[in-house]
């Protein structure tokens, strides 16, 4: 297989045929051009029942092509059969093959169709590459609404594509953790829950998967216990506690501040002790039994006599 005509014959490399292996098994490798040419395998030689017609026609069988040798561009060469696929059932002229194959090349030998390659995990056309000019194993992402699921192509049921095998997320019911639970494209969406505090009665509210401290909407109630109950900065607001105060009248008056009760409801005039108590009252032009009257009372005075501007006089 040199491209020379060595036995001197006035033919080229003629009926040179050896075996070989290839991607898909043991096959058989014919000279060309002084070339080996390709190794055609068991996937790709087959034997039909092609008949060697009178006239030096082939008759090709099931969508094959006679062939005795691999076409070297010259279809014209005895021995030599040009193929260009998809080949079909027809009848070979005497231009394409001339004369029977030559040894252990029997004129039933042929060649398919160069099989399609399918998405399948197998070399179908045995050019030594599998599922070749699909995308498998390349990442993908499957979507639902805003949520994504991210895999990998893999070969469809049909054996002519790919499909992602990612499945699509489910929209579930938002809950507070960081997600956009029901794929709606919002994060912890309008997610509140109730509370409360010290402060009172309110409501938290979930910020990207935590949840806030507790919004008072319901204050507590102030009382006068030197706590700011309400938290609103300010400490028994409305009590006035150390305000200066009074308790008494007349000579009983004292003067005092305001102190908070002990249940915190209200307040009092803390004198310190001072004031508040009342005497007998006598005529003398004082309160003396703090009531808020002067010189009143019965027997203030001895009989036949009253109380007038603090001294007693005949009436």
């Amino acid at each position: 297989c040199d491209g020379v005509d060595n036995d001197c014959d006035g033919k080229t490399d003629e009926d040179l045929v050896r075996e070989c292996a290839s991607a898909c098994g043991a096959g058989l490798q014919f000279c060309q051009n002084g070339q080996w040419g390709p190794c055609l395998d068991d996937d790709t030689i087959a034997v039909a029942n092609g008949q060697n017609a009178s006239g030096g026609s082939e008759v090709c069988k099931d969508g094959k092509i006679a062939i005795c040798h691999i076409p070297p561009g010259n279809p014209g060469n005895k021995h030599t059969l040009c193929i260009a696929p998809p080949a079909k059932p027809a009848h070979m002229s005497h231009g394409d093959t001339e004369g029977p194959c030559p040894p252990r090349q029997s004129d039933d030998m042929v060649i398919p169709d160069i099989p399609q390659e399918l998405c399948d995990g197998i070399d179908n056309d045995c050019d030594g590459q599998t599922d070749e000019n699909f995308d498998v194993g390349a990442p993908c992402t499957v979507s639902n609404g805003a949520c994504t699921a991210v895999g990998k192509f893999v070969c469809a049921p049909d054996q002519l594509s790919v499909v992602c095998d990612a499945v699509a997320p489910t929209p579930e019911p938002e809950v507070c953790d960081g997600l956009d639970n029901d794929c709606d494209g919002q994060i912890d969406e309008d997610l509140t829950k109730p509370c409360s505090s010290s402060c009172g009665e309110g409501i938290s509210v979930c910020r990207y998967g935590v949840w806030s401290d507790c919004q008072i909407t319901k204050p507590a109630i102030e009382k006068c216990d030197g706590i700011d109950n309400d938290c609103d900065g300010l400490v028994d607001e409305g009590f006035h506690v150390g305000e200066p105060c009074t308790i008494g009248t007349g000579k009983c008056q004292a003067s005092g501040v305001l102190r908070c009760t002990e249940d915190g409801l209200s307040t009092y005039c803390d004198t310190h002790g001072q004031g508040g108590g009342g005497g007998v009252e006598v005529c003398n032009g004082i309160d003396d039994d703090c009531d808020g009257l002067v010189d009143n009372g019965k027997n203030i005075c001895p009989a036949g006599q009253v109380c007038y501007q603090g001294r007693c006089v005949y009436d």
